[in-house]
């Protein structure tokens, strides 16, 4: 039987002072969980990951991946520090990640996509809401401060892979501010969060929520 399976990532605190500690992704891992969860409107199943190291992450995405059929659908969401490398590559921060030292530390995401390419699920949903995720899928690399390579890197591949960003490669995402003393969410999340919950995102009016109706209610919820 088929299955639909999401792994949330979130890593709200980190260990080096360089890195400055998050708000919003433990918040948004619950509510994003909880909306894909709920059998009325995502019916997923839901694996949560919060505040964990590299080593962690980097076992749980393998796990997560791991003896898949092509029927199965899998999605990944990842809500932390993006951080780029010299050559302007995208790595994800855990909480023991150095700065001084990413590629020993952080998660890469030209690993990610190695992962996902070996994963034999032909339906793979991947969104990242953290700063310069834009800049996933650009394994050659670039300048910081170049623009994504999604497309050129993605065409032709043959399985459906769709990828959303909360941010172009040379872009920082937001948090929303704190009201009244309490932790409000990414606005790209809380975007499609309130979407699927409430319905918004269908625009096509026909029960249905698409990948593209989503991002296009979450981004112009950001806008």
């Amino acid at each position: 039987m088929p299955q639909h399976d999401t792994l949330v990532i979130a890593t709200a605190r980190y260990d080096d002072p360089q890195l400055r500690q998050l708000r919003s992704p433990v918040r948004d891992a619950e509510d994003f969980a909880a909306v894909l969860a709920d059998p009325a409107v995502g019916g997923f199943t839901v694996t949560t990951l919060v505040d964990q190291t590299e080593v962690l992450i980097r076992r749980a995405i393998a796990r997560f991946l791991h003896q898949r059929t092509a029927e199965d659908t899998v999605l990944i969401y990842l809500s932390c520090h993006g951080i780029q490398d010299r050559h302007g590559r995208l790595l994800f921060a855990a909480t023991d990640t150095e700065t001084k030292l990413p590629h020993a530390s952080a998660f890469r995401a030209a690993e990610l996509l190695d992962e996902l390419d070996e994963c034999k699920a032909h339906r793979q949903i991947l969104i990242l809401d953290r700063c310069f995720s834009g800049s996933f899928g650009d394994k050659a690399g670039g300048e910081v401060g170049g623009g994504p390579n999604l497309e050129q890197h993605l065409k032709g591949h043959s399985r459906g892979r769709e990828v959303l960003t909360a941010s172009r490669g040379f872009e920082y995402s937001y948090e929303g501010k704190p009201l009244d003393g309490v932790t409000t969410g990414s606005v790209f999340t809380t975007g499609l969060v309130e979407g699927l919950r409430s319905g918004a995102a269908d625009s096509g009016r026909d029960g249905h929520i698409t990948v593209e109706e989503a991002y296009d209610y979450a981004f112009r919820h950001v806008q």
